[in-house]
């Protein structure tokens, strides 16, 4: 049985994770196949998801700043995502790379200050019994998975050019949803304490934690930017494709529904290790196996580790580092950190390098990227903040 707080807001939260992560699924595997058709170079691709990634670095904590000290969450996440919508509207109207990166640069702006901003508002709502966000995430795995294999058969028959309308449709959907959602009265649960925002950034646990996730995203740079690409070069056809990315979230979808068990069985640290190795170990085989589809499937089930887990541990870690007012800057660091200049340094450099040593070196390098994070982990990240056991069976109720 699912079981969730009190009281929660539980398919509004959900409605928002799935549209925003359907979204992601037109946006991300295919945004690189769509570049490439409309005559950018791999370079130019690189540097443009590098765009989409660097947002996340500036975007984040200029909203966090805004909504921690001003509070109306909700409305900075409504106009977050009102103005995604309306700048990606002009994707469809240029081919110039300085138009693409100027407009790439502004809807992600927007778009990656939403879901920062709505991880403290989920978070607050389940206050103490964080080890449950994953029941709510998962919707944003369901949405994944229905719009990646949907538009990888529809590209299959279709030329990609339709792309940008579904990406608009998108959009529209995360906006409308997001009028619905209301922050929890008394938002800021848990106090700060004499904690002041300085000193909480400089604890060794949350510098090192910050490095290993910066490590682990860029790992994956190569992974979202080229993999549709570096699989058509493989000879695995687009409908093949989605289905392969699928099969990642399908894995990120079973690990959701177990990862609150996991967490106060096994520990946050161990977990991170388990889904660094798997990291390391991915990479590896989808530049070594890339021709065969049932390496690759099996290297996807590896999303399971590399980002379900680590994901649904980083969520966990970051309300209890960032207690209070400084939740939503603590969500926008990670988001600027890791998300932002981890995957940006990944985008850029895969870039840089995949004419030069091919897609087989550059996930030979992502694969490296991940075992510095690992030894990281192994050496330097102790005492992290215990994990609260929350048996209790506690019943949704829709408001």
């Amino acid at each position: 049985m699912v079981s969730v707080v009190k009281d929660l807001p539980y398919w509004r939260l959900s409605g928002f994770y799935f549209f925003y992560f359907a979204t992601l699924g037109i946006v991300v595997p295919y945004f690189g196949a769509f570049l490439s058709e409309r005559g950018f170079t791999a370079l130019e691709i690189g540097k443009l998801f590098a765009i989409l990634n660097i947002t996340k670095i500036i975007a984040p904590f200029i909203w966090g700043w805004i909504s921690d000290t001003f509070g109306h969450r909700n409305r900075i996440i409504q106009l977050a995502c009102l103005m995604a919508f309306l700048i990606f509207a002009c994707i469809t109207f240029t081919k110039s790379f300085a138009w693409m990166a100027l407009i790439t640069f502004g809807y992600s702006f927007f778009w990656n200050a939403a879901l920062p901003q709505f991880e403290v508002v989920t978070l607050n709502y389940l206050q103490n019994d964080t080890n449950k966000y994953s029941q709510i995430r998962l919707w944003g795995s369901w949405g994944f998975i229905f719009t990646v294999i949907g538009i990888g058969f529809a590209v299959k028959y279709h030329p990609i050019g339709f792309l940008p309308y579904m990406g608009l449709a998108g959009y529209a959907l995360i906006f409308a949803n997001s009028l619905f959602i209301t922050e929890k009265n008394g938002e800021d649960i848990g106090k700060s304490g004499n904690h002041t925002l300085k000193s909480t950034v400089f604890n060794k646990n949350v510098i090192v934690f910050f490095i290993v996730g910066l490590f682990l995203q860029a790992s994956h740079g190569p992974f979202y930017a080229f993999f549709t690409i570096f699989l058509q070069e493989n000879g695995h056809a687009t409908d093949m494709i989605g289905e392969l990315w699928a099969i990642g979230v399908v894995a990120e979808i079973v690990i959701f529904l177990l990862i609150h068990r996991m967490i106060p069985y096994f520990g946050a640290r161990n977990l991170m290790l388990l889904a660094l190795a798997a990291a390391v170990l991915r990479w590896w085989m989808t530049g070594a196996f890339a021709s065969s589809m049932l390496m690759i499937a099996l290297s996807q089930l590896l999303h399971a580790g590399t980002f379900g887990i680590f994901h649904a541990v980083a969520m966990k870690l970051i309300h209890s580092f960032f207690p209070g007012k400084y939740q939503g800057r603590g969500q926008a660091l990670y988001t600027a950190i890791c998300m932002g200049a981890g995957v940006a340094l990944g985008n850029y450099f895969s870039g840089l390098l995949w004419n030069r040593i091919g897609g087989e070196g550059v996930f030979y390098l992502a694969s490296g990227a991940a075992a510095v994070a690992f030894v990281i982990t192994l050496l330097f990240l102790v005492n992290l903040p215990d994990d609260a056991k929350d048996d209790s069976e506690i019943l949704i109720d829709e408001c």
